[in-house]
């Protein structure tokens, strides 16, 4: 009796002893060996970016938790802002067990003129027949111009100004967008955006309106974005104007969003959904709108990217973009080109009335810290309308 009661004390400490181990906050972080309680974050090299403002953007505060992936993840967005010619971050022990300071250390870009950079494209584009229908001067060439900001104000906010005419000066498409930070998620975000295409030139840059204003407020809830604000949609003629849609579209917009891809200069692998409604006074001027896209990397040699819009207008319009791009890297990541190859289709139809076209474009692109170039050769089916009656007034 006294051996198997000695037997089943012993037992009975083992028990006590795994139990105590198992629940030990020294074994609760061995489990985790590289992860760290952040003390603090020290900013050298740079005075474009308050050192402050910086830890808050990238969600460095002190007392959260850091481990290596957050690490490349924080120095992937700081270089994706164009900003900096060199990013680096480093670790130094602090004084209390398991904490560390997270040293940022940052060379500017002495190529940045400011906080500003520009880009161009030139395109030589081969098209079908025009439809005369919608008023076509066609001509081969195109030149595309951007201004965009990436640190308005010393604060990260966004801005660009796009301009694109065609080789006989006539513009094409107009654009201008305002945006407080998008490099990293954003508890709040503000996006001002305002754009007009010549959708017989420009037809896949445009879904069922010709000119597009909106001001729309972002909420991070976790496990997306929730947006609201104001949209405009216009269609004017002769060449603004998608045939049998509304004239023109005032109404709120209410949507939800979940982008996984790093928001950054570069890009990287991962999805997009996005789903808008803008509810108008009456359903034939309601608009529904639905957005997704996927980047998915090939082996290290080439990043692809399929994309899609359909967006429906009350029970009589539908529009439709659809578009696939293979993006094979070239250089290094501080200069980076690229080769591409980009094909689109869209689709609009309102009632009889039914819009469509398709592209393929080849081309080259280089980008560096101050310059964004690009030289493509397009070759377009140019779009072609169906269900014009002669004589209609749409047309006179």
């Amino acid at each position: 009796m006294f051996c198997l009661a000695l037997k089943k004390n012993k037992f009975l400490a083992v028990l006590i002893i795994l139990a105590g181990v198992l629940g030990s906050p020294s074994l609760a972080t061995a489990q985790n060996p590289r992860e760290f309680v952040l003390a603090s974050v020290q900013v050298t090299g740079s005075s474009r970016l308050p050192e402050h403002y910086l830890a808050e953007e990238l969600k460095l505060l002190p007392g959260s938790k850091l481990n290596p992936q957050q690490l490349k993840d924080a120095q992937f967005k700081l270089y994706g802002l164009g900003l900096f010619k060199s990013v680096f971050l480093r670790l130094e022990k602090a004084n209390a067990p398991k904490t560390a300071i997270l040293h940022i250390e940052l060379v500017d870009d002495p190529s940045v003129i400011g906080p500003w950079a520009i880009g161009s494209t030139f395109s030589l584009t081969q098209g079908e027949a025009d439809s005369k229908a919608l008023g076509q001067d066609s001509s081969p060439m195109g030149i595309r111009t951007e201004l965009i900001s990436r640190n308005l104000f010393g604060a990260l906010h966004r801005g660009r100004f796009e301009i694109d005419m065609d080789g006989e000066g006539v513009y094409r498409n107009i654009a201008a967008s305002y945006g407080f930070p998008r490099f990293s998620r954003e508890g709040v975000q503000f996006d001002a955006h305002v754009q007009v295409t010549d959708i017989s030139q420009r037809y896949m840059d445009a879904m069922g309106f010709g000119g597009v204003g909106s001001a729309l407020w972002s909420y991070d809830i976790g496990i997306g974005t929730f947006q609201y604000g104001l949209m405009l949609l216009t269609n004017r003629p002769p060449r603004f104007e998608f045939p049998g849609f509304p004239k023109s579209i005032t109404a709120p917009k209410v949507s939800f969003e979940r982008e996984t891809r790093l928001l950054t200069f570069f890009g990287s692998p991962g999805y997009r959904l996005k789903l808008s409604l803008l509810p108008s006074g009456s359903w034939e001027k309601t608009v529904l709108q639905g957005e997704l896209g996927l980047t998915q990397n090939l082996g290290g040699w080439a990043d692809f990217t399929i994309e899609g819009s359909i967006q429906g207008v009350g029970d009589r319009g539908l529009s439709q973009r659809y578009s696939s791009t293979l993006d094979i890297p070239l250089g290094s990541s501080d200069e980076q080109g690229s080769f591409f190859i980009k094909y689109q289709y869209g689709l609009d139809r309102y009632d009889d009335y039914e819009l469509w076209g398709r592209s393929t474009t080849f081309g080259l692109r280089y980008h560096s810290f101050g310059l964004i170039a690009e030289l493509a050769f397009k070759i377009t089916r140019d779009p072609s309308l169906e269900g014009a009656i002669e004589g209609d007034p749409l047309y006179d």
